[in-house]
């Protein structure tokens, strides 16, 4: 599917250069930007197009989209990065495990050496 939205963008882009008064595919560039997730892009044209369209009943509607588009954005950014910060942790942990193993391995052999060693003398 992104493979349409791009195709579409580049085709309103198109349009547009030759017509930036053209309110429908303004709104149809937008709403196709918003569908692409593309929020910087989107909130600059919805700028200009409210500048061209001041008195737009499409404006309240195409707002609302990109706070919608916004709100997933920064959840998504959030959850990434908890789960960055979960994976970090995660890997420490095991390292701080991991330590713990070996350092718990590395004695268990001398004290078993030890007696071994005790019981050899005898």
């Amino acid at each position: 599917m992104s493979g349409d939205l791009d195709n579409a963008i580049e085709l309103y882009k198109s349009i547009l250069g030759r017509n930036q008064y053209d309110q429908s595919n303004f709104e149809n560039y937008i709403n196709v930007l918003i569908a692409d997730e593309n929020l910087s892009e989107a909130e600059k044209s919805f700028e200009t197009f409210k500048m061209n369209f001041p008195d737009s009943t499409q404006i309240s509607v195409i707002a609302e989209k990109l706070e919608d588009l916004k709100d997933a954005s920064e959840d998504s950014a959030e959850a990434e990065s908890e789960t960055e910060t979960g994976t970090a942790a995660g890997a420490e942990n095991a390292l701080e495990s991991e330590t713990a193993s070996s350092s718990a391995s590395a004695e268990e052999p001398s004290e078993a050496g030890g007696s071994s060693s005790a019981d050899s003398a005898d």
